[in-house]
């Protein structure tokens, strides 16, 4: 028997469609939004920008970087929080969708928020109004929500029926990024596009380049005319001899001669165009060049401080802007009255360096802020039996600023009696 969760799942996926909608021209739809076109020889979109290296890295690392972090339910209490692990919105983040993971989904909603502006999932409630589902929307099926009678609403395009169907502000969980007005992300491939459509020139340069087996683009002359029949022929004899996949030579007579009309890369400074569209992936994204795998004005020192900007600056946008997306779409309104939040754990993004680990650690630890169950627990090990491991400790070389007073006059006291007995005691002695 179909459970209720999948019945509603699978009529959900017929509304939004996880099928690829065909359009004329794939970019026309954001090229005519954002009034964006690149003047370079090739014309850059998210499709085509996507395919730079960089970029296509720059992308990965902050959408792997977000899915890393475990994204946990919270309940307000006096005492502060408390982390809510067999919750609703819990076991939705578990599984969105029956087959997809946490991460598949947070990774591919990040993804698409930094490639086309816009990432967006539509949200299945059950009749109680709780998010019982999360179903990932392809690009090609929406279009910018419309403003109407005070409410905002999305147009979800179903290719299974070719019909346009509206949903409301709340039924959709949206993810986005460059937003200029607050409803609508924009695309950095296309606010970018004529920087960018440079890196793509040099990629079909040095494409064509070395096709051509390295050999540069030249003409021909001779002191002479050459008759119609003769040309087509001697044209088509240099055509095959200087072939990419031909390392022939030709033998030149009546005073024919040949002319190089391209540079090489070492005279168009391609490895330094290179250079730029790295940069320039690293400027878009906010990501560390040395991420980018271009470490040439990189040391330990400078990557580590670049490391933590990363995080503090770039990943750190994203992750606020997704949990206050998800505490707002996700929660009933009594849910939300009453304290309950999403927050994601940037401990995780500190698993690779054990080193760091240690450190971080043994200051907060020393310092009373965590107990060894708490740090076992952000290790994934189990608690210390007994409640061995509840107790907090601080070092004892420490105390409260405004007891400062109180402590130096009972050291003083002590060292007035310690004076005391010590003259008390040679006064017998004599």
């Amino acid at each position: 028997m179909q459970s209720p969760k999948i019945g509603i799942l699978s009529r959900a996926l017929n509304l939004v469609g996880l099928q690829k909608r065909t359009r004329a021209s794939e970019n026309d739809f954001f090229t005519k939004l954002f009034g964006l076109t690149s003047n370079s020889a090739i014309k850059s979109s998210e499709y085509t920008a996507s395919t730079l290296t960089a970029i296509a890295r720059a992308q990965a690392i902050i959408s792997d970087g977000i899915a890393d972090m475990s994204l946990k339910d919270y309940q307000t209490t006096p005492e502060g929080k408390t982390e809510l692990v067999n919750s609703n919105v819990t076991e939705l983040l578990r599984e969105p969708i029956n087959g997809m993971t946490n991460y598949t989904f947070r990774r591919l909603l990040t993804y698409w928020s930094v490639k086309y502006g816009n990432g967006l999932a539509y949200i299945i409630k059950d009749k109680a109004g709780a998010s019982i589902g999360l179903i990932p929307i392809l690009p090609e099926n929406y279009r910018s929500p419309q403003y109407s009678n005070g409410q905002w609403y999305y147009n979800i395009f179903n290719p299974t029926d070719n019909k346009t169907y509206t949903l409301g502000v709340y039924d959709i969980l949206h993810i986005r990024y460059n937003s200029e007005d607050g409803f609508w992300g924009r695309s950095p491939l296309l606010i970018h596009a004529q920087s960018l459509g440079i890196s793509l020139n040099a990629e079909k340069y040095g494409l064509d380049y070395f096709q051509n087996g390295g050999k540069p683009a030249f003409y021909a002359t001779t002191p002479a005319a050459i008759p119609e029949v003769s040309r087509i022929g001697l044209q088509n004899s240099l055509k095959e001899t200087f072939a990419a996949s031909n390392n022939g030579f030709a033998l030149l007579d009546n005073g024919l001669m040949l002319h190089t009309i391209s540079a090489n890369p070492s005279e168009t400074q391609f490895a330094e165009v290179r250079a730029y569209g790295i940069a320039e992936a690293s400027r878009i994204y906010g990501v560390p060049k040395y991420m980018l795998a271009d470490a040439s004005d990189s040391s330990y020192t400078n990557s580590e401080t670049e490391a933590i900007h990363f995080y503090t600056s770039t990943l750190m946008a994203h992750a606020i802007n997704q949990e206050q997306e998800y505490s707002l779409k996700l929660y009933t309104e009594r849910e939300k009255a009453s304290g309950r939040y999403l927050k994601m754990n940037f401990n995780s993004l500190m698993r690779a360096d054990s080193t760091t680990r240690a450190a971080f650690y043994q200051t907060l630890f020393i310092n009373g802020v965590l107990n060894q169950d708490e740090i076992r627990a952000y290790e994934g090990l189990n608690k210390i039996p007994e409640n061995s491991g509840q107790t907090y400790y601080v070092q004892a070389n420490l105390i409260p600023s405004n007891k400062m007073g109180e402590f130096y006059d009972a050291k003083v006291s002590v060292l007035i009696g310690q004076q005391m007995a010590l003259e008390a005691t040679n006064n017998n002695q004599k």
